[in-house]
């Protein structure tokens, strides 16, 4: 009898839960999701996101794997909410992608990531001929890095990953930066890219990543993860994320997707080193609010709200979500990437000599929608696909 009853509390929480939102509007974006990942293309592979870089005007497929794997991991956490139906859509949208890995491994074999497919080593996909070439190929990065290990959940490559990190910190990480916003000179925090003749840099979201990585794998903290945090916390209390985003994020460079990173690190935090920035990170997101007009950002800012315990009003204009899908960009890489001296840096960026490129994808943003209405139970009230 008592086990009777546990089972049918069980299955009445469980119902609970998945009734919080709208099943059949989640259940249909789900199914969206599922028909936008690649079946047969010539350019794209299999179970691949279709992803676009801008630059110059000119808009380019590119078949990089970060929104891919980016999408993997908002699925796997929105897994155990959803319906069985779609959980199981989930489950196979998740091993179609992950097929892919190992096209984005390490040239070397080593526990590490690109951003670009290595296996063959095309880099500027679509682009000028002169540029894909190996030379002009980007180096592993720890962004990518984190997020692919995540989303893989095998114990090994993570410890294999994690080592790699670590090491290389300890071999680079007292080396001076070449191009980091004042005030940070001399953090010891990670730096985005594994590489020794490459131009390094430090961005708070691939921070934010890496520490979310650590956290889930429930890693002992070292001084380089102890150095992040301290950025971290550092830019927060100086509140330098909402007036010198590009600067301390080159590869997001928004303040709206910087909180959503924030704030979803903060709430793996079970070790309480990031807690002290819960209540500002809160208040930011809700000044934001006040003044971020694109959709896709409203909603990343709600759903954190909501990761972070928080309960707002929720108020989305949907008939200008899909005018926000034009200027939305989750990625994006300024001149301030360029491996260039300072000064020369400089002109380029007052002068505006070189335009950003910005990568997008439908199905990425598609996946935020999904977030947000599974992680705030907001219904909407039009037909969206």
């Amino acid at each position: 009898m008592k086990y009777l009853l546990v089972t049918i509390l069980f299955a009445t929480l469980t119902t609970k839960a998945l009734s919080q939102y709208d099943t059949a509007q989640v259940a249909k974006l789900v199914k969206k999701v599922y028909s936008m990942q690649v079946v047969e293309d010539n350019f794209y592979d299999s179970g691949l996101f279709p992803t676009q870089r801008i630059w110059k005007g000119r808009v380019m497929e590119d078949n990089t794997f970060f929104y891919t794997a980016s999408m993997i991991y908002i699925l796997k956490q929105l897994q155990p909410k959803l319906s069985e139906e779609s959980a199981s859509k989930a489950e196979l949208i998740t091993s179609r992608a992950l097929a892919n890995v190992s096209k984005y491994a390490n040239r070397k074999g080593e526990a590490s990531f690109n951003f670009w497919q290595t296996d063959p080593d095309i880099p500027h996909p679509n682009g000028k001929a002169k540029y894909q070439k190996a030379k002009h190929g980007l180096p592993d990065d720890l962004d990518d890095s984190s997020i692919i290990a995540s989303v893989l959940q095998n114990d090994s490559i993570s410890a294999q990953v994690r080592d790699k990190m670590s090491a290389y910190a300890e071999s680079h990480n007292h080396e001076h930066f070449r191009n980091v916003p004042k005030g940070y000179e001399n953090t010891q925090a990670y730096r985005t890219w594994f590489a020794d003749k490459w131009k390094q840099d430090v961005d708070f979201v691939v921070l934010c990543n890496i520490l979310l990585f650590v956290f889930e794998n429930d890693f002992e903290l070292n001084k380089y993860d102890r150095a992040s945090i301290d950025f971290i916390k550092e830019v927060v209390t100086r509140r330098d994320h909402l007036t010198r985003s590009k600067e301390l994020s080159p590869y997001y460079g928004c303040s709206a997707v910087m909180l959503y990173h924030l704030a979803r690190t903060i709430s793996e935090d079970r070790l309480g080193v990031m807690q002290s920035v819960k209540s500002q990170t809160i208040a930011d997101l809700n000044s934001l609010l006040a003044t971020t007009q694109n959709q896709y950002e409203r909603m990343m800012i709600y759903t954190s709200l909501y990761r972070l315990g928080a309960n707002p009003t929720i108020n989305i204009s949907e008939k200008e979500i899909a005018g926000s899908n034009d200027d939305f960009y989750f990625f994006y890489a300024t001149a301030a990437n360029l491996s260039l001296p300072q000064y020369k840096l400089w002109i380029i960026k007052t002068l505006h000599l070189v335009p950003n490129m910005y990568w997008k994808s439908e199905a990425f943003n598609h996946m935020i929608l999904l977030e947000f209405l599974v992680s705030t139970g907001y219904s909407l009230k039009t037909d969206f696909l």
